[in-house]
């Protein structure tokens, strides 16, 4: 897939001393992830391409949608009327298991693919600064995991893949679980428009902020527990 990612010996070595531990059951789910790799990065290097700003990202959604309905899934796109958001689900029963995909892109930061050095593909353009691309599809493909856990074991199980417009600026997730009473408030539905700069942590790595303090903001986990629309509560954010 379109971007890099530099991982310690180490870290992989305790990655294979897992696997080798792991029983038949998951091993075989991750065999299944391995089998839908095409499939899984060529959906990272679409949306790497479509490089849509937040609350625009019609055709990454729909690329995750007609990708989830071939493999089984059931979508209901459009969820909790936001356009570009989704929830394909697959199984029956308890647990309830939840994915959170996200796709859109941040405005200036065009890049060649494949590059570890600066490199504009499009002067002005948008690009995948945080690496969506790869996020959702790697959400995607647990997704896929876990459906043939399900499906291989016979059990009771019900995995949920979100698909979450907006993260760059637009509190989808929030707007998502809040009522619609308190979405004004805790989450403001603006589509991002090109050359718009950002207070992001691409943008001024300066900031003394981490991406779980802008994850744990856009999802307001404590004030969502109560009033949460869509059945089982977050309990926090991992």
């Amino acid at each position: 897939a379109t971007g890099i990612l530099w991982l310690p010996l180490s870290f992989l070595n305790f990655i294979e001393r897992r696997y080798d531990t792991m029983t038949a059951q998951k091993q075989s789910a991750l065999q299944t992830i391995e089998e839908k790799k095409s499939l899984i990065v060529g959906i990272a290097d679409k949306v790497w391409e479509f490089a849509e700003l937040s609350l625009q990202e019609f055709k990454s959604a729909e690329t995750y949608c007609e990708a989830l309905e071939k493999e089984g899934f059931d979508v209901e796109r459009g969820t909790c009327n936001i356009e570009t958001a989704f929830a394909a689900s697959y199984g029956h029963g308890r647990p309830y298991i939840g994915i959170l995909a996200e796709y859109d892109a941040l405005s200036g930061l065009s890049q060649e693919g494949g590059l570890i050095e600066r490199k504009e593909k499009n002067a002005g353009g948008n690009g995948h600064g945080c690496g969506h691309n790869l996020l959702g599809a790697g959400a995607f493909a647990a997704a896929l995991g876990i459906k043939a856990y399900l499906e291989q074991n016979d059990v009771s199980g019900t995995v949920i893949l979100y698909g979450c417009p907006g993260e760059e600026g637009g509190a989808a997730k929030a707007g998502a679980v809040l009522p619609p009473e308190r979405k004004i408030t805790a989450a403001r539905r603006v589509p991002v428009r090109q050359g718009q700069r950002l207070p992001h942590r691409e943008r001024q790595p300066a900031l003394p902020r981490r991406c779980a303090d802008d994850e744990e903001r856009h999802l307001r986990c404590g004030a969502v527990r109560g009033p949460c629309l869509l059945g089982p509560r977050p309990h926090g954010l991992l």
